[in-house]
């Protein structure tokens, strides 16, 4: 769950739907429950607890990621749903072993989610309307994992980075450009769930099955 003006937002299965719900404020108002669609049918049986997303609270708005990769808006004060996306349909992303597990990233005007598909590894989305700004290729291809991707400024530059099933990657964050690919911290698995780490022009990500971690410099 995530925590915004004393609130509590989260995810889970109810019945046969996926749903978001929230928590009362203080004064015991705001409880509400807004189904997305249907639960997801997990294949693995590890995977069924319901979601895994922590839903994004951007002012009036939350932003929340469903496990078959419905990106959906919703009002906080009453969960109405103000857009949705399918990262399957709209993007050609592929849903992962243990589904989609990421928690959308709000930066200025846009959401960044990562579907995995061939031409759209991660995609911008307009927070407003959920109309896309731009879409990101990856050369040596690539596809979705668990991980959260972060907004980091490196000479001059805004960047989106991510650890995708095969490699952490950096994208331009005006137009999605591709920039640069580290290969050493994604396992064999492609089960790479822990959010990348900058500091001081470098960038640090680790995953397991082996594979330890991988700091890259940038230049």
């Amino acid at each position: 769950p995530s925590i915004a003006a004393g609130r509590i937002f989260g995810m889970g299965n109810r019945g046969s739907d996926e749903v978001v719900w929230a928590l009362p404020g203080k004064d015991g108002s705001g409880i509400w429950v807004t189904p997305l669609g249907p639960a997801f049918s997990q294949r693995a049986s590890q995977g069924k607890e319901g979601p895994g997303c922590t839903p994004t609270v951007d002012g009036e708005r939350l932003y929340v990621e469903g496990l078959a990769g419905n990106v959906a808006c919703l009002q906080v004060a009453d969960g109405k749903i103000l857009w949705q996306r399918s990262m399957t349909e709209d993007f050609g992303g592929r849903v992962p072993m243990w589904s989609y597990r990421e928690s959308p990233l709000v930066d200025g005007d846009k959401v960044i989610v990562t579907p995995g598909g061939a031409d759209a590894i991660l995609v911008a989305l307009n927070k407003l309307t959920g109309e896309t700004i731009w879409k990101s290729q990856v050369p040596g291809g690539s596809a979705a994992s668990y991980a959260s991707a972060i907004a980091i400024d490196f000479d001059g530059q805004r960047q989106y980075v991510q650890l995708t099933a095969k490699a952490l990657v950096g994208v331009a964050a005006s137009d999605g450009k591709f920039l640069w690919r580290y290969d050493k911290p994604a396992n064999r698995m492609g089960i790479n769930c822990s959010t990348a780490l900058f500091h001081e022009g470098m960038v640090f990500a680790s995953s397991a099955y082996g594979a330890g971690g991988g700091l890259v410099k940038l230049s």
